[in-house]
């Protein structure tokens, strides 16, 4: 964890993960499979969830009251492929599927900034 300006922290919280399976099916077939899977995730703990009243000229409150926002991108990665020997051939055969999201939270436009 590391700290940003104003003291309020930043967090990383990135996962991986890979797997990967090779079986021979026959003499002349062989499988491959791979799984991966990917989170990249950034949050950032803000010190505030209320309103804020700023009166103009008499405080100046830029910076410090800041608001909660995360981020998070988690990828899955699907690929298979099959060689299969046939003589002096050899032929591939394969394909790949990925599925991602984007599950983000921001309250940074939650509430109103009034200057009176």
């Amino acid at each position: 964890m590391t700290t940003r300006p104003f003291g309020c922290p930043l967090g990383f919280f990135n996962k991986l993960l890979i797997v990967n399976y090779s079986g021979v099916l026959t003499s002349s077939i062989v499988n491959n499979f791979r799984y991966g899977f990917v989170r990249e995730s950034v949050g950032d703990i803000g010190n505030s969830n209320q309103d804020w009243i700023y009166f103009r000229g008499l405080n100046d409150q830029t910076g410090a009251v800041t608001r909660t926002s995360s981020f998070q991108r988690p990828i899955h990665s699907f690929s298979d492929d099959v060689s299969w020997i046939r003589g002096k051939h050899t032929w591939q055969f394969g394909g790949i599927a990925s599925f991602t999201r984007t599950p983000s939270i921001s309250y940074l436009t939650s509430f109103s900034r009034r200057k009176r």
